[in-house]
């Protein structure tokens, strides 16, 4: 095991890892980021941000072995997938990442899977994230699971959208929607590595409050969801007269001045919640809360 405070990153230049990344140079920590393309633009913005850019593939364990020699923890997340081939990648480099993190002495994994993903939905893409908590859980890793939901940065998709427009979602008109912010997820991934002794056996659930984000991992408040009425939420750009800029990062606060929609309206729900900790298969299958 290093005596090192390094932090390897993976994904360190999609929204996840970035925001771990920044965070984590935010408070001093020594950052280590996965990379294919070093001279990627992402890649050079955490470089000049203060990371160590070290060039690896989750497909080439040998280039992971060398990755994680010498720091002391690592954040693992895997690109989102749909279909069978990538599902396939999804578990495989999620459950190397474990593998070989433990075998490097790594004494603390943060892994970001998704909200519910214990809760047998028979969802793919939870289902494959599952696969992986199960499989960090059987390692007996010291390990941290991180269960985000539905990522407000997805709604940047339609940035540039002018007047009014329709997002249709499929969500039942009774059931409240949760989100979560990117950036926030990188808060917790931090707070996660700076007190490891609270958060080394948990898995915690992270949507968005309305007041600015819990900083420990152990908190828990209620927050506002949107409640679509009709399976759709309608709302016109908010926080300011114009459409959002492309590259504006949400954050799970809502702007002051941004008017709240007649069709939406807030629903009090657990923001961030406690699961037993990570010591059985059944665990992790558990239904939280």
């Amino acid at each position: 095991m290093s005596s090192s405070d390094a932090v390897l990153v993976i994904g360190a230049t999609g929204n996840q890892g970035g925001a771990t990344a920044r965070q984590l140079l935010a408070r001093g920590r020594r950052v280590h980021a996965l990379v294919r393309d070093p001279g990627s633009p992402a890649a050079r913005g955490l470089r000049d941000g203060g990371a160590v850019l070290v060039q690896g593939d989750l497909d080439d364990a040998e280039s992971l072995r060398k990755a994680m020699n010498g720091v002391r923890a690592v954040f693992s997340v895997q690109a989102l997938a749909y279909e069978p081939r990538t599902l396939a990648a999804e578990v495989r480099q999620g459950k190397t990442v474990a593998d070989i993190a433990k075998e490097s002495g790594v004494a603390h994994l943060v892994y970001s899977s998704v909200g519910g993903a214990e809760r047998d939905t028979g969802i793919d893409h939870f289902e494959s994230k599952a696969e992986i908590e199960r499989h960090i859980l059987a390692l007996g890793m010291p390990a941290t699971i991180l269960r985000p939901v539905f990522f407000m940065n997805n709604l940047l998709h339609y940035a540039d959208a002018r007047d009014e427009r329709v997002l249709s979602l499929p969500v039942r008109p009774d059931k409240p929607m949760q989100f979560i912010a990117a950036d926030d997820i990188g808060v917790f991934a931090a707070d996660a590595f700076d007190d490891p002794e609270r958060s080394i056996g948990r898995q915690i659930e992270l949507a968005a409050t309305s007041s600015p984000s819990p900083r420990s991992p152990g908190s828990t408040s209620a927050s506002p969801a949107p409640r679509p009425g009709s399976s759709r939420s309608r709302s016109k750009s908010a926080c300011s007269s114009g459409s959002p800029k492309p590259d504006t990062r949400p954050t799970s606060r809502p702007c002051a001045a941004a008017p709240r929609p007649a069709d939406l309206r807030a629903v009090p729900h657990p923001a961030t919640r406690l699961g037993p900790p990570l010591t059985t298969p059944e665990a992790a299958s558990a239904p939280a809360g």
